[in-house]
């Protein structure tokens, strides 16, 4: 959420009883989500270039081994795939439901253990979401410059220097 969606939401929603009902009638996110609505913010497409998500409200064993739970949730289409984890995405952010001992064993798992011999290609390149209609201007513009450096850098790093051209 960015710094002005959160403004909304303190300054404007949460006084605003109107806006922002104090019982918890629903999940928190949802009830967040329909406080930020009635303030101005636009709700976005979070899934990735190839329509995996990113955000799952359930726990990752329920997410990977029951495929048709996975859109019951879902406002836009998760792409499925044939395998259990084409459904998400490899920028993939959260997952909901899992206890202490499981985000301890996660964390292990994915930032503490190098596979020998594997060169991770980081930092990831970030994806825009498909649907840029929520994604201010500037936020394009400002990504297709770093794509244009780092194409310009690519082709400069592969370019061989004139004076090592064999005549």
């Amino acid at each position: 959420m960015g710094r002005e969606a959160v403004r909304r939401f303190v300054e404007l929603a949460i006084p605003n009883h109107a806006i922002c009902k104090p019982e918890r009638s629903k999940g928190e996110d949802v009830g967040m989500g329909n406080c930020l609505q009635k303030v101005g913010i636009k709700m976005g497409d979070t899934r990735d270039h190839l329509g995996q998500g990113r955000f799952w409200q359930r726990h990752p064993a329920t997410v990977l081994s029951r495929p048709l739970d996975r859109t019951r949730h879902s406002y836009y289409p998760i792409s499925q795939g044939d395998r259990p984890h084409a459904c998400c995405s490899a920028t993939l952010i959260s997952f909901h439901k899992l206890s202490v001992p499981e985000l301890y064993m996660l964390d292990y798992l994915i930032y503490k253990i190098r596979v020998f011999g594997h060169i991770p290609a980081l930092p990831l390149k970030p994806a825009l979401p498909p649907d840029l209609s929520v994604v201010p201007e500037n936020t394009i513009q400002k990504y297709r410059e770093y794509e244009a450096r780092q194409l310009q850098r690519t082709e400069s790093s592969t370019e061989i220097p004139s004076s090592e051209v064999p005549e």
